[in-house]
């Protein structure tokens, strides 16, 4: 399967979502991944820290890609720091999905940063990401900062739960 993958060159969406890669498991599609693929969704793949680098390393720099769901991942802070360093070179992602990722202050804080620098984000979703309230009002603030390079609607969809 790597290889023929790996040489696609007409396949554009590629779920693999609720499979238990884990980490190796991501790093080994990461490094088939086509460049003509516009839809990733590796949902709820037991994709922690070294999952998140392989796949950010993977699709850095790539254009084409326009939908990323990450949702349900334990990246821990270190995979959403890796996650938002990746995001700033993936120029045409329009739609993130992070729902139920346990982003904790420095990975709101880093995905917040890497947000507020993707001008074509027209969609992003942060629900049951155990964000508290000040990382929600910095995330909203630089959501609302760039909003205005939008041409189309923004979609925003975020949860806000008390922690501890």
């Amino acid at each position: 399967m790597h290889a023929a993958l790996a040489a696609s060159t007409c396949l554009r969406e590629l779920n693999v979502a609720r499979n238990a890669l884990g980490d190796g498991g991501v790093a080994a599609l990461a490094a088939a991944l086509p460049a003509s693929l516009t839809t990733l969704d590796v949902r709820e793949t037991d994709m922690a820290e070294a999952g998140a680098h392989a796949l950010m390393e993977a699709l850095s720099g790539n254009a084409t890609l326009t939908t990323l769901h990450v949702a349900r991942n334990p990246l821990g802070a270190g995979g959403a720091a890796a996650l938002a360093a990746g995001l700033r070179r993936c120029v045409g992602v329009t739609t993130l999905d992070l729902t139920g990722v346990a982003l904790g202050a420095a990975g709101a804080a880093a995905v917040g940063a890497a947000v507020a620098t993707m001008p074509q984000l027209t969609a992003l979703t942060l629900n049951e990401c155990a964000i508290d309230a000040v990382r929600y009002r910095g995330i909203s603030r630089r959501s609302i900062s760039f909003s205005g390079c939008f041409e189309k609607p923004v979609a925003f969809s975020m949860s806000v739960r008390p922690l501890g």
